[in-house]
């Protein structure tokens, strides 16, 4: 869950102020992304399409991803956030929002490291892992399992 539902959960027990400040330092982007089929962020000279294409405009960044089924068949999937126009056929969206690498993260995850498991609070998830993937989320969930239940079977069967 997001380091704000944490905090949320976290208010009515004792002791927990040192962890509910380093959580605040996680903050979130809202993101949305589109699945098109016109090539409107891409370069006019087809020869300059890669399978991600990235473009830089100040401080941000934005992605358009080139799936190529045949030779009449292209598909994208684009950042649509901070965009000054849409796709001309645009068939779907979906927003979400992103975990934001900070240095007051990282600092935040050494310091719930370092408490993890005191009071009989384990965190994991993606305030816990050190890279904004879903395998790292699920990586430091299975370290807490371990810490847990060292001898559970089940936890064997997940791990070689």
């Amino acid at each position: 869950v997001p380091a704000d539902v944490v905090t949320d959960a976290l208010q009515p027990l004792a002791d927990t102020e040192p962890v509910r400040r380093a959580l605040s330092a996680y903050h979130y982007e809202n993101l949305r992304h589109g699945l098109h089929l016109d090539p409107c962020y891409l370069p006019s000279d087809r020869r300059q399409w890669s399978t991600t294409n990235t473009v830089v405009d100040g401080c941000r960044a934005a992605s358009t991803i080139h799936y190529r089924f045949d030779d009449d068949s292209d598909v994208f999937v684009s950042q649509l956030a901070h965009r000054e126009q849409l796709p001309r056929r645009l068939l779907v969206c979906t927003e979400f929002r992103t975990l934001l690498p900070t240095p007051e993260m990282f600092a935040a995850q050494r310091l719930l490291n370092q408490v993890q498991g005191r009071g009989g609070l384990h965190f994991a998830g993606h305030i816990m892992a050190g890279t904004a993937s879903q395998e790292a989320a699920v990586a430091s969930a299975v370290d807490v399992a371990r810490r847990l239940a060292p001898g559970s079977s089940r936890l064997a069967a997940l791990t070689p």
